[in-house]
């Protein structure tokens, strides 16, 4: 509201006039569901109403976004043990100003945008529901509880010569709710058995699934319960337009239908025309829609990369690591790991075929009460480089007694890296480089081309690598893999060389040219393996080094003319006991793992440096 005031008085002949702003929120049960708490250091109560309250408000509206009106503060407060925090409690309406944003929809903004613009250190507060408070598979939801009755009166008036603020005193606390599917009896200890009613028509058989069920009608039947009978008027397959991406709908009289004209090169191959697949650059990523809170559920992807480490999938909780599942690559091993508020669980595949070879592998997540499995396919106890593998490998272990019974993750459900903000986590590493597909949750595909964010993919996945040239891996097999080729030999050199060009070495040298004596190399190539993450592996002269460093490879010159130094190094992990080449050319530095290009450093993309 917009108000004209006029002042006048006795002692002086004039009037003074000004125009008040004045904002109105009407606090209900909704509001206090909605809020959410961020936390400002170095300030006081009446320091943020003047000076950043407003500020505040208009980042708020620019990130999430809103309008002004939308965006209700309602508490200011210093929290008693600590002098100058002070907590501020707010909620954001939907457009229409009937409802409000979800405060975990909040969160997930605010986080995301790195460009909030906060006069003083922002932080939100970790939570009432960390150490998930409530018994069996409640869920804890974080709520704002009033204190009508406080000691300062129902509200505190905070003044300025510019502002008069009412704010409301309030406290953090949560509620206890049973999520969907589970039986409010016995304080949601057990499920609800959806088939239970027998809901499936014609015989259809029932899947259970938590909080739903799913029928798989046999031919000539539709419908959620496989009650429409086909071919009939009301048979009409293509009536919820289920092709997707601009693709055409064809039924036929059995109640079937397909899709027609989807960009199938494109990556555009779900049964529905989804996007199956993505192709991930260093430091990309993908969001979708969090798993939730749930005590069952499954999760299956596939995955294709040269590269040893990275992840693969991640959904943990807003604003924290208490709840998490992560999938990732580590050393060409799948490990996944899962908490439940406590010490993680920690699965960790042991296959002599290194994931990372290029071909496409399958992994399948099961939650379940009891514990974790989880499958990958493409495991072999056969030597390394085999091309194919039918193998799979099947892991499984109970939970730790945390207390907890169900995995309660709200933030994003992370494919192929996470974003900076939600470091740190309990990750190895943050991005991944190369194809995931065929996401799907509880067997229901995943479109990849709705993500709520993403940054560094590109829709589909490239073709295998160039084909072999011939004598490429000299006396062994050639195969052309994803982004490169590898070399099938009898023995474990990276290129199928001759047994006797290797030397071992555990504390000498060997040397390789007179000292005094000069030679300009153009080009210098060697493949090693070591599990040491420090030695030296050439020197040139005095001035040159080849080297690894902290299980790196670097490259080291030092520049005369001004006693700096060029350090070149590659970010890839080599100390894993697997064969690595180097290849050292005029304008040029590059590392090989296993025989397929892992990284390409420019030596003009990088600038002299002293060290």
């Amino acid at each position: 509201y917009a108000l004209n005031v006029s002042v006048s008085s006795s002692a002086s002949a004039g009037t003074g006039y000004g125009l008040v702003e004045v904002y109105v929120h009407v606090l209900t049960n909704a509001t206090l569901e909605a809020a959410v708490v961020a936390t400002f250091g170095d300030s006081s109560e009446i320091g943020f109403a003047s000076i950043h309250l407003e500020r505040f408000a208009q980042s708020l509206s620019g990130i999430v976004p809103c309008t002004r009106q939308q965006v209700e503060i309602f508490g200011i407060q210093t929290r008693p043990s600590q002098p100058g925090v002070v907590d501020v409690a707010f909620a954001i309406r939907t457009s229409d100003l009937q409802n409000y944003l979800p405060p975990e929809t909040i969160l997930d903004r605010l986080l995301a945008n790195l460009a909030l613009a906060r006069p003083t250190p922002l932080q939100f507060t970790p939570g009432v529901c960390v150490g998930d408070p409530c018994p069996n598979l409640q869920q804890c939801r974080p709520a704002v509880q009033m204190y009508p009755h406080s000691p300062q009166g129902a509200f505190r008036v905070l003044k300025s010569t510019e502002l008069l603020y009412l704010s409301h005193p309030f406290a953090q606390a949560f509620t206890c709710t049973c999520p969907p599917g589970y039986s409010l009896e016995g304080l949601c200890g057990s499920e609800i058995d959806e088939c239970a009613s027998s809901p499936c028509h014609f015989g259809a058989e029932c899947e259970d699934l938590v909080g739903d069920y799913r029928c798989g009608c046999p031919r000539h039947t539709l419908g959620k319960n496989c009650g429409i009978v086909c071919p009939s008027q009301s048979c009409q397959p293509c009536a919820a337009s289920p092709c997707l991406h601009g693709s055409s709908c064809r039924g036929d009289e059995g109640g079937t239908y397909s899709c027609t004209a989807c960009p199938w090169e494109e990556g555009y191959q779900g049964p529905n025309c989804e996007l199956t697949s993505l192709h991930f650059t260093p430091g990309g990523f993908a969001a979708f829609p969090p798993l939730g809170s749930t005590a069952r559920t499954n999760v299956s992807f596939r995955f294709t990369t040269v590269t040893p480490t990275g992840v693969l999938l991640y959904n943990g909780r807003v604003g924290g690591s208490h709840d998490y599942i992560a999938a990732e690559l580590v050393i060409g091993q799948i490990q996944v790991r899962v908490s439940l508020g406590g010490v993680p669980l920690v699965l960790k595949t042991e296959s002599a075929r290194q994931l990372n070879d290029g071909q496409w592998h399958s992994v399948l997540l099961q939650l379940e009460p009891r514990g974790l499995a989880v499958s990958v396919s493409g495991c072999s106890s056969e030597p390394q480089y085999v091309q194919e593998a039918v193998e799979s490998c099947h892991l499984w272990a109970p939970l730790p007694d945390t207390g907890a019974r169900a995995l309660d993750v709200n933030g994003p459900l992370y494919i192929g890296g996470v974003e900076p903000y939600h470091m740190p986590l309990p990750l190895a590493i943050s991005t991944f480089v190369g194809c995931l597909s065929h996401l799907a949750r509880d067997g229901v595909l995943v479109d990849l081309a709705t993500p709520t964010r993403s940054y560094g993919v590109e829709e589909g996945c490239p073709p295998l690598g160039v084909e072999c040239s011939s004598g490429a891996c000299n006396r062994g097999e050639c195969v052309p893999v994803w982004n490169g080729t590898l070399c099938n030999c009898e023995g474990d050199e990276p290129l199928c060389q001759n047994s006797g060009s290797s030397i071992h070495l555990s504390d000498g040298f060997l040397q390789l040219q007179e000292e005094g004596s000069t030679t300009t190399i153009d080009y210098l190539s060697m493949a090693f393996r070591t599990r040491g993450t420090s030695a030296v592996l050439a020197q040139f002269g005095s001035r040159a080094t080849l080297e690894v460093r902290h299980g790196s490879v670097v490259y080291r010159r030092s520049q005369s003319s001004d006693n700096t130094a060029l350090t070149l190094a590659v970010d890839a992990f080599v100390s894993d006991g697997l064969w690595h080449r180097v290849e050292l050319r005029a304008g040029s530095f590059s590392t090989t793992v296993s025989d397929t290009s892992l990284a390409n450093c420019f030596m003009e993309t990088y600038s002299t440096a002293a060290e």
